[in-house]
């Protein structure tokens, strides 16, 4: 009997302790797997963040008029933790992984700030962070997690609903009167500072969360178990915080729109145009959707990797189904609008209703490929989802729990087998995919290249933009590089406007300069047909590259300049 009693005393203690075992393995090996990734897996769009930082580290700035931004600008966004850094650091990679790590945890830290609103349990926090801290899908791990370009925004996403909730949860308690204002304007200056980069966060965030309210607060409205007979400013409290919210993220993005544009060099999608999407954009979009869960093609079935695309495909099932149902659900038991029930019935309808906004989105307007990518950090929200999954399924059925184990077991494993795939790329049967540039060996094929003009103490390079800031983070800053576009189909080679320096143009930054031109061996032939040609003298090829020298160094300068 006493050896019954200390089973189950044992069995509890492991119940408990479990999670946070699983959570801490899954946080140590995605930061070994950070160590392995900041040195040896770039692309010219992740080296460009870096390069940026140090740019605005050296003018002490926040944003710079020195700088081509892409389609949005980086008010808030990692530039905010890299360029104090390089205060600190004059290692380029330390730098990154430093840099990498402290984002991550501010990244935790905002999902744990949601997690204590939305009242979930330690179980369900640490299960449900083992998830958000591993890589259940390659384009989360590299556009997420290590090359950081999505991390900032879904950091604020986390922080925006947090502050909602907690706004919520205040509104009725009048000894919190005080702190329920303040955090209004933290949530208010939040939306407004994420405007300021654009119109992502609106889209994102800002506007499925004023939906989720308002289809909450329907629900609430014909639901109710005790009629509530406060005014409507109470009862509809939800929708109230949610559309202040998105006019404080409204009026940045139009400083952003009509203010920033001018004075700072970047595109916006300001001038994106209503069409319906095409049957082949559709497949690619429905591609990108699941592949968010770790599904990729061209796996063998019964093979590891084969059984986890599988079960992705099932988890991702799962979850839309589930999250359907709740949304179509006519049924919530509240007793007044800031009950518990009613703040989880909102992180249940969150999710479903934040990916198919994205879906609407995609289908009525007319969208690049690349566009997809808006996916990732709409996606992340199935992760609160399940931890309130985890949550309400303790009483429920053992198909229920078996559901929600099994999706969860496969979005961990995804995770684990994408960090071992990131640290051996070659052992592994993945699809690197993700940003425009698809090739996880970029450093390796470099490297032959990069020593080369280390060795022989070139300071200035020119080359196609894949390529080009990857050379400047792999030679810690030392050869500055600016961005070129050869057009193959028409011979042609001119500056491209795109994460760039400005101050690389200049005359005299390029007097003196020991120069050299860079190229993927496939834009060769083309190049050789340019005026820049006639004053280029190859001195370097290997497999993939090609290096040309310049006796003088304003010759392709000149060239550039006559185009």
């Amino acid at each position: 009997m006493q050896t019954s009693i200390v089973s189950v005393h044992d069995r509890k203690k492991l119940l408990r302790v479990l999670p946070l075992v699983v959570f801490l393995l899954s946080l140590v090996f995605t930061w070994y797997t950070s160590s392995v990734y900041a040195v040896s897996i770039m692309n010219s769009d992740s080296s460009s963040e870096l390069i940026l930082s140090h740019l605005l580290a050296q003018q002490n700035a926040v944003m710079s008029t020195d700088w081509y931004y892409s389609t949005e600008l980086r008010a808030i966004h990692s530039n905010l933790v890299f360029a104090p850094l390089f205060k600190v650091f004059s290692n380029w990679h330390t730098v990154r992984l430093v840099g990498m790590i402290i984002m991550q945890l501010l990244f935790l830290l905002s999902y744990w700030y949601l997690c204590k609103q939305a009242q979930f349990s330690r179980q369900a926090f640490f299960y449900s962070g083992a998830i958000l801290m591993l890589p259940f899908s390659v384009q989360y791990g590299q556009i997420v997690l290590y090359h950081s370009f999505y991390i900032t925004c879904v950091t604020i996403s986390f922080l925006i609903v947090g502050l909602n909730l907690s706004v919520i949860r205040q509104w009725s308690r009048p000894e919190r009167k005080r702190m329920r204002w303040i955090t209004l304007l933290l949530l208010l200056l939040t939306c407004f500072l994420s405007g300021l980069n654009g119109v992502r966060q609106l889209m994102i965030t800002l506007a499925p969360m004023f939906l989720s309210a308002f289809l909450l607060t329907l629900k609430i409205e014909k639901n109710m178990v005790r009629p509530d007979l406060r005014s409507v400013w109470e009862r509809w409290r939800w929708v109230i915080v949610g559309a202040v919210a998105c006019c404080a993220g409204v009026i940045g993005y139009l400083i952003n729109e009509k203010v920033l544009a001018n004075i700072y060099s970047y595109r916006s999608y300001g001038a994106t145009t209503t069409d319906f999407i095409t049957y082949d954009n559709f497949i690619n979009m429905m591609k990108y959707f699941f592949s968010q869960f770790g599904y990729q093609t061209g796996r063998e079935v019964f093979s590891l990797e084969g059984l986890l695309a599988c079960g992705s495909v099932l988890a991702a099932f799962y979850i839309i189904v589930k999250g359907l149902a709740l949304l179509f659900s006519h049924k919530i038991d509240v007793k007044t609008t800031e009950d518990e029930t009613a703040v989880g019935a909102f992180i249940d309808i969150l999710a479903p209703v934040s990916i198919l906004t994205m879906f609407f989105t995609f289908i009525f307007l007319k969208a690049q490929p690349y566009y997809f990518l808006y996916f990732i950090p709409v996606i992340i929200w199935i992760v609160p989802f399940l931890a309130r999954q985890m949550d309400v399924t303790k009483t429920a059925n053992v198909t229920q729990k078996a559901l929600l184990f099994l999706t969860c077991a496969v979005l961990i494993g995804n995770g684990y087998y994408d960090n071992a795939y990131f640290i051996h790329p070659d052992n592994k049967k993945v699809i690197y995919e993700g940003l425009g540039r698809k090739d996880i060996h970029t450093v390796q094929e470099l490297q032959g290249a990069v020593d080369f003009l280390q060795e022989n103490q070139y300071t200035l390079g020119y080359a196609s933009y894949w390529c080009s800031n990857v050379v400047t983070e792999m030679t810690n800053g030392e050869i500055p590089m600016v961005n070129v576009q050869v057009n193959t189909k028409n011979p042609a080679i001119a500056y491209y406007n795109w994460l760039t320096d400005k101050r690389y143009r200049d005359y005299s930054f390029v007097e003196g300069k020991k120069v050299f031109l860079l190229l993927p061996i496939n834009e060769n032939d083309a190049f050789l047909s340019t005026p820049m040609a006639d004053t280029a003298s190859e001195v370097y090829q290997d497999e993939l590259y090609v290096i040309y020298d310049f006796e003088y160094s304003d010759d392709p300068w000149n060239a550039l300049n006559e185009a």
